[in-house]
C-alpha cells in the first residue's frame, strides 16, 4: 500500500520508471505479485486502492503459469498416516495478463556462466541502466553479433567490430552496409569479421556480401547508438581503498593496468556524455572517458566508498545497454 500511495508523486518525475525482475524461480504467489506489477492505469482505476505501476519486467519467464492452483492444505491417510498435501483453490490469470505457459518479461535475457563467475547480476544491471529492449536476436542464414562477446544482447554499433556466422564464399570479399563499404579484416568459410561503417544509422540494417566466386548474399543486423562491452577477460585487477579511523574510506581510482585492460566501449560519433560505470553494484564517479590511440575506449572510474571488499564486478552502460562484467579486487 505504501508504494501505491507514492506512485502518483513519483510519476511527477519524467525520468521515473518502475522495474521488476522475474525468472524460473518465480511461482505461486510470486507469479501473482509479478502480474500486479504490470497493472496499468486503466485497470488500476477498476481496482480499489490500487495504483497502476506498469512495471517493466526484466529477466526470464516465470516458473509458474498465470492460471495456477494454490492455497495448499494437508491431511493424513487413515491407514498409513502419511501426510498428503493438495491445492484447494484455482487462481485465474489477471485480465491484463495473457493466459500463457508463463508471465514473460518485457526484456528477456538468459544468464550465462560468465555472469556467475564474475558475480554479475545481469538482470539488475538491465534495470539500473533503464533498458526497455535489447537488440533484435540475429536471424537468417548469416547472423551478425558483437565481435567481442558474441552475445546478441550487446548489439553492434557504428564504428564497432562485428562478426557474421554462416557459409561464405572463399577468397576476398566485399561487404557493404546500406551501400557503404565495411572494412573486412578476416574471412573464413564460416565467419566474417568486419567493422561497421561509422556513418551507419541505428536500427535494423541490411548488408550485402560479394566475392569473385559467388553472387551477393544478404546479412542482417541491428546497430544501436552505443555498444558497451568489456573486450578482455583477464584475472582480477587490483583497486585499493584505505579505511581511515572515524571517516569514510578514502576513494581511489582503479589501477592503471585495470583501467587499460577492463574497458572497451564503442560510441556512436557525437556522443559526449561519459558512460556510467558500476563497481560492486554501486554507481561510480567517472573521471575520464575517451578513445585511445589503439581505437579502444578508456574509462577512469573511482571505486565507490560503499563498494564491497574482495573480488567485485565492474560493468559499463551506454545507450540503454549494459556490458558484460569483469572483476576487480578491492582491498
Amino acid at each position: 500500500m505504501g508504494l501505491s500511495v507514492r506512485i502518483p508523486r513519483l510519476r511527477e518525475n519524467s525520468r521515473f520508471a518502475f522495474y521488476g525482475i522475474a525468472d524460473g524461480g518465480t511461482f505461486s504467489s510470486g507469479v501473482q505479485n509479478t502480474e500486479f506489477l504490470k497493472i496499468d492505469d486503466d485497470w488500476a482505476k477498476q481496482l480499489a486502492r490500487q495504483s497502476g505501476l506498469a512495471a517493466i519486467l526484466v529477466g526470464e519467464g516465470t516458473g509458474g503459469k498465470p492460471v495456477h492452483f494454490g492455497e495448499v492444505a494437508a491431511f493424513s491417510l487413515g491407514a498409513s498416516q502419511l501426510r498428503v498435501q493438495h491445492s484447494t483453490r484455482a487462481f485465474p490469470n489477471q485480465p491484463w495478463i495473457p493466459d500463457r505457459d508463463s508471465v514473460y518479461p518485457d526484456v528477456m535475457l538468459r544468464l550465462r556462466s560468465s555472469d556467475h563467475f564474475t558475480r554479475h547480476d545481469a538482470w539488475m544491471a538491465l534495470a539500473q541502466v533503464r533498458s526497455r529492449r535489447l537488440p533484435a536476436a540475429p536471424e537468417g542464414e548469416a547472423t551478425v553479433v558483437n565481435a567481442a562477446s558474441f552475445r546478441p544482447e550487446h548489439g553492434i554499433a557504428p564504428g564497432a567490430w562485428a562478426s557474421s556466422f554462416g557459409a561464405f564464399p572463399a577468397g576476398p570479399a566485399e561487404l557493404r552496409i546500406e551501400g557503404r563499404p565495411a572494412q573486412v579484416i578476416a574471412s573464413t568459410p564460416n565467419q566474417l569479421v568486419f567493422r561497421v561503417p561509422p556513418e551507419t544509422a541505428p536500427g535494423a540494417r541490411r548488408a550485402r556480401l560479394r566475392s569473385r566466386t559467388a553472387p551477393g548474399r544478404p546479412l542482417r543486423g541491428e546497430p544501436s547508438r552505443a555498444r558497451p562491452i568489456h573486450g578482455e577477460r583477464r584475472g582480477p585487477h587490483a583497486a585499493r581503498r584505505h579505511p581511515q579511523s572515524g571517516r569514510q574510506p578514502q576513494r581511489r581510482g582503479l589501477s592503471r593496468a585495470a583501467r587499460q585492460r577492463s574497458a572497451d566501449l564503442c560510441h556512436r560519433p557525437g556522443t559526449r556524455r561519459p558512460p556510467p560505470v558500476w563497481i560492486s553494484g554501486e554507481l561510480s564517479e567517472v573521471q575520464y572517458s575517451g578513445r585511445t590511440a589503439s581505437g579502444r575506449w578508456q574509462i577512469n572510474a573511482v571505486v565507490p566508498a560503499a563498494a564491497a571488499v574482495g573480488t567485485v564486478p565492474v560493468y559499463v552502460a551506454a545507450g540503454g545497454l549494459a556490458s558484460n562484467a569483469v572483476t576487480v579486487q578491492v582491498e
